[in-house]
């Protein structure tokens, strides 16, 4: 809550550095995880298995539905900014760069790390594959 209380409290350039800083390390974590499971990242390309008892399609409404509850706030993030921009595409754009082409890459390189821990080794069947696993 310190932290927290002193980060929020300062100005918008220093706002701005630490958002930078805080995207510089979470893609460095990124990029940690794809060369810890490197061995595995040949499998991704493969067909995934459906090991479960549900239907592929059920598989991936359950997937976008996680998707949008990631996006939920982000969305909610970006309606702040609303009534800074002047044209409709000026709003398109940001909502396209800043929360919708971010939030897809990010989801896709945990996809793909995910796929990449069962080949890499580090898989436990009792947890899901998370980046977590991967470093």
């Amino acid at each position: 809550m310190v932290y927290l209380f002193a980060t929020a409290r300062q100005s918008n350039r220093i706002s701005a550095k630490l958002a930078f800083f805080i995207d510089k390390l979470s893609l460095a974590i990124l990029l940690g995880a794809l060369i810890r499971v490197r061995h595995g990242l040949p499998g991704v390309l493969d067909e995934v298995p459906n090991n479960t008892a549900y239907s592929v399609a059920s598989n991936m409404w359950h997937s976008l539905s996680m998707l949008t509850l990631y996006a939920g706030p982000l969305v909610l993030l970006a309606a702040v900014f609303g009534y800074r921009l002047k044209t409709r595409r000026e709003t398109a754009l940001t909502a396209a760069m800043g929360v919708a082409f971010p939030l897809f890459g990010t989801v896709l390189l945990v996809h793909i790390i995910g796929l990449a821990i069962s080949g890499a080794g580090y898989y436990v069947p009792s947890l899901a594959p998370t980046v977590a696993i991967a470093l």
